[in-house]
């Protein structure tokens, strides 16, 4: 292709040697336009290619998350209970929160109590203890962590400073402003953090 437009010029050239600017001007533009025409070919050439190797890849990605389950996180809570101060117990009040496990088999650790208007009972350990309930509809198994199976029942404790009066221990309560509960929690072998303001 190159080598015909060379000729025709070089013809037209020996035809009228005069209008030797002429032919070399149209000779610059033809050459510019046969290097743009082959530039935007390859470019075609190599994006078509592209979308071809990068067609299967898109697929694959949807055919994994199509197939792919994400955990399910179903803790519903029931009711918050400030239990009234019971004295000669390790922990005379306790927060207690009761849950129903409707998502996926759930794997609690130790929780951690964030104080906001009541901290925990002075002078004992920190303690957030589970339990179940069993098929008699009886609460049992108290522990620090706990598996809580798909469809259980599931009650907690926190051991709340007992010297805050009743009164401002039940309008904390109504107001959502005792503090936060922290617990790491494991789904599906997916490590997640739950925090719950009572």
């Amino acid at each position: 292709m190159i080598t015909s437009i060379v000729k025709v010029l070089l013809h037209e050239f020996h035809k009228n040697p005069a209008d030797w600017y002429l032919v070399a001007t149209y000779f610059g533009v033809g050459m510019a336009l046969i290097v743009f025409a082959t530039f935007l070919q390859r470019r075609k050439e190599v994006n078509s290619g592209k979308n071809e190797k990068a067609a299967p890849t898109v697929a694959d990605h949807s055919s994994a998350l199509a197939t792919q389950q994400l955990p399910i996180i179903g803790l519903t809570l029931h009711d918050v209970v400030v239990e009234s101060i019971k004295p000669g117990l390790n922990y005379p009040r306790k927060l207690r929160l009761y849950f129903s496990n409707d998502g996926d088999d759930i794997h609690l650790g130790v929780g951690k109590w964030i104080a906001e208007g009541i901290g925990i009972q002075k002078d004992k350990p920190p303690a957030c203890i589970y339990e179940l309930k069993d098929h008699l509809g009886k609460w049992s198994g108290e522990a620090s962590d706990k598996l809580v199976p798909s469809g259980k029942g599931l009650r907690l404790y926190v051991g709340l400073d007992s010297t805050i009066a009743e009164d401002k221990a039940q309008q904390m309560k109504t107001e959502h402003t005792l503090g936060i509960l922290r617990i790491p929690a494991t789904v599906a072998a997916v490590n997640v953090v739950l925090k719950i303001r009572p």
